[in-house]
């Protein structure tokens, strides 16, 4: 859903339904039923509030901000939700991230997928308010969905969500927190074992796939964007 500019006051709102909200409907078998709405940020940059301050950026916000049009693609709609805060008083959000990354956040399998079979890593990811050891309450995330490229991830111990999106390959799964109510996770991205010489020379570079992963906290909305890079090997 998003907001069409005008000529006159009025405020026109374009919905669409989602590919997959389209493929549901096609199936005509009296399930489809919407249950709840989310809405995001994602147009807005709240560097205006910083460099202007808050009376002044809000105002720019408000009048200089382009609105997206709907969106039917599922996985790269609202990739920042918002949410309602259960503690008025709370003034930070908290953010996730990779415990261990280098600067690019990209974590590299180790060895070489061709001549050792399947291979994964272990990531372990972080949910801060800053510095601070805790989070606030209801604030923090029991389950993810995890997006990947079904040609060359899955994730181990994920339950997968549907089919793979047709043309982009994107898998989403559900991952339940294995340390709920606390700061971090572990999560498993594993390469596929579809892989061959002909999917490296297609998609990789210098015997390298680079592939990235998405994490949305199912409760908070918090989305975390890393890469991880698959060896070919000899």
């Amino acid at each position: 859903m998003g907001f069409l500019d005008h000529s006159t006051n009025n405020i026109i709102i374009d919905a669409v339904l989602t590919d997959k909200g389209r493929q549901r409907l096609a199936e005509n078998n009296g399930q489809f039923s919407i249950q709840f709405f989310s809405l995001a940020d994602d147009e807005v940059d709240y560097g205006r509030i910083t460099k202007f301050g808050r009376v002044v950026g809000k105002e720019k916000i408000v009048k200089n901000t382009p609105i997206f049009e709907a969106q039917t693609k599922h996985n790269t709609a609202m990739k920042y939700r918002m949410l309602t805060l259960p503690d008025p008083t709370i003034f930070k959000m908290p953010s996730m991230s990779l415990v261990t990354a280098n600067q690019s956040n990209v974590i590299t399998f180790t060895g070489s997928v061709l001549e050792g079979g399947l291979q994964s890593q272990l990531v372990e990811i972080k949910q801060a308010v800053g510095n601070e050891q805790n989070l606030p309450a209801n604030l923090s995330d029991s389950s993810f969905t995890v997006y990947v490229n079904d040609r060359f991830v899955y994730v181990n111990d994920g339950n997968p969500i549907g089919s793979p999106d047709p043309i982009s390959k994107v898998r989403a799964y559900s991952v339940f927190s294995n340390n709920p109510g606390n700061i971090s996770f572990t999560l498993e991205p594993v390469a596929s074992a579809q892989l061959s010489s002909t999917i490296f020379a297609t998609y990789g570079v210098a015997g390298v796939i680079t592939t990235p992963v998405s994490i949305v906290g199912d409760q908070t909305g918090l989305r975390l964007d890393f890469k991880v890079a698959i060896n070919q090997g000899t």
